[in-house]
This record gives C-alpha cells, structure tokens and sequence, in this order.
C-alpha cells in the first residue's frame, strides 16, 4: 500500500502550521498551557501489522490478476498469429480460388474474434484496476481509523493538547517540524499500541512461553 494518502499535502501543512501557530499564541498569551506531542504518521502507517498485512493481500490478488491477463494475452497471442496465416493463405496464388476463399472466410472469422478477445482483456483491466483500487482504499480507511483511534487514546490518557503529524514537508522540501523535542514524540509508543496484539507480539508471546 506504500505510503498514507489522504487530503492534499498543501491543506495538510497549512492545517499544520496554523495549529502550532495558534496554540503557540495561546501559550504566550498565558490563555492556556499547552502540551504537545508529535508523530511520525508515515512511520506509523507502515509499521503498523495490519498494513503489511494488506499490502500482502494486494500483492497476492495483483499476482493472480497477472497470471490470468497473462493467459487472455497468449490466447490473443495465438489468435493473431492464425489470422496472419489464414490472411497469407487468401492471398497465396499457388492456391486455388476456393482454398483462398475458405481462407479468407476464416480470417474475417479470426479478426472478429480477435476484435472481441481485445475488448475482453480492455473489460478485465479496468475491472480488475478498479477491483484492487476498492480493496486498497477499504484497507486503508480501517488502517487509518486504527491510528487515528490509538492517537486518541492516547492523547486523552497523557493529556496532551494536541498531537502533530510530523511527517510533513513543505513546498521547499523541509520537513513542517523543522524541529521538535524527541521527548514528546510518542511514534514508538503508537506503533507499539497498535501492534499489541499482532501476529508478531502473538508469535514473540508464544515463543516466550
């Protein structure tokens, strides 16, 4: 699934660094004391096991689809080449006019088929795109509600203020956070809480067993 997508980058950093801004002032001014925490979402997202779980589901039925675009294309493969030999029968003059008929008859038979043996496999590539398109925006969705719940449980048991994704860039490359306490970055923490659980901290509980 690669990296976590979600609005644009642009409304991300602005959404950013009008937060930080915002509660900055409030600090200053004395109106309330914040705390804040940082994330690294990214890191996050593909550490997490349900994501490394979804990109191996996506991997197998992406595999699946090319093995059986593989066998639609050498049946066209093997469709085409009869169509040039019965093309090059019709017009082969050491034949008979019949025989060159007869094959000129099975080649307008061999273009059709072939016409509709393309459109079969133009159909299947844009079902089979779409197909894992669904499938990889559903994973992604439940991934992100996983994160976005554990950051939530979080936040409220530490009594943060805010959390703030630090996985950000600006227009000019730089990260949003250019800088910030490695302290109050509770990535390893989230990681850990979603990973709770998991195949991995399953296995590594029955081998300390």
């Amino acid at each position: 699934m690669g990296t976590r997508t979600g609005r644009s980058g642009a409304r991300r950093r602005a959404a950013i660094a009008g937060l930080v801004a915002f509660l900055a002032a409030l600090q200053i001014g004395g109106a309330v004391e914040t705390s804040l925490a940082f994330v690294d979402l990214d890191e996050v997202f593909n550490s997490y096991w349900k994501t490394k779980q979804a990109d191996r589901a996506l991997q197998l039925n992406a595999q699946a689809y090319r093995q059986e675009r593989e066998a639609m294309m050498a049946d066209f493969q093997a469709q085409s080449e009869k169509l040039t030999q019965f093309r090059e029968a019709a017009g082969d003059a050491t034949l008979t006019e019949a025989v060159r008929n007869e094959n000129a008859t099975k080649a307008e038979e061999a273009l059709q088929q072939l016409q509709t043996l393309q459109e079969r496999i133009s159909t299947f590539d844009q079902e089979q795109q779409a197909q894992l398109d669904r499938q990889k925006q559903r994973m992604r969705t439940t991934i992100l509600k996983d994160i976005t719940d554990a950051l939530e449980r979080i936040g409220r048991t530490e009594g943060y203020t805010a959390i703030v994704d630090s996985s950000g860039f600006s227009f000019n490359g730089v990260p949003v956070i250019i800088y910030s306490d490695q302290r109050f970055d509770i990535t390893r923490q989230v990681t850990d809480l979603l990973n709770l659980g998991g195949p991995a901290a399953a296995g590594g509980a029955a081998g300390a067993d």
